[in-house]
């Protein structure tokens, strides 16, 4: 009976530090993430794709990152790197074919910038709550 405690016992001492490590990592993505809004808000593109990048990079499989692959396609889309945007949102469309707001970002992208007249956030300006928390084209 001991034996079984013991093993339990370590099952859930191995479980609780693999939750702690994962919450940590969840921690550091979501930092990650802010700092790299914040810097793109003040369209400080470069930084910010760097941090995009990291977060990115230590989110590896985690929950959001389909949610992760929007925001930075859609950030890309208002710096007017019409390429990276395609490549983030089509990544976020394979993680998540149902979202409404990445098939409607990449229709945009489909005919941006030979029909739209105008940024991207004006194409989005009412499709995406992100457009509202950027400056104008």
């Amino acid at each position: 009976m001991q034996d079984t405690d013991e093993k339990r016992s370590e099952t859930y001492l191995r479980r609780f530090a693999e939750l702690k490590a994962e919450r940590q990592n969840t921690d550091r993505v979501g930092t990650l993430w802010n700092f790299a809004f914040s810097e793109a808000e003040q369209e400080r593109w470069e930084e910010a794709f760097v941090l995009f990048r990291q977060a990115l990079a230590e989110c590896g499989a985690c929950p959001a990152r389909g949610e992760n692959h929007k925001t930075f396609g859609l950030v890309y889309g208002h710096s007017g790197d019409y390429q990276s945007t395609e490549l983030q949102l089509q990544k976020a469309a394979e993680l998540m074919p149902d979202d409404t707001e990445v098939r409607e970002a990449l229709a945009i992208v489909e005919v941006w910038p030979r029909e739209i007249g105008g940024g991207f956030r004006t194409a989005l300006r009412g499709k995406s709550p992100l457009a509202a928390g950027l400056p104008p084209d």
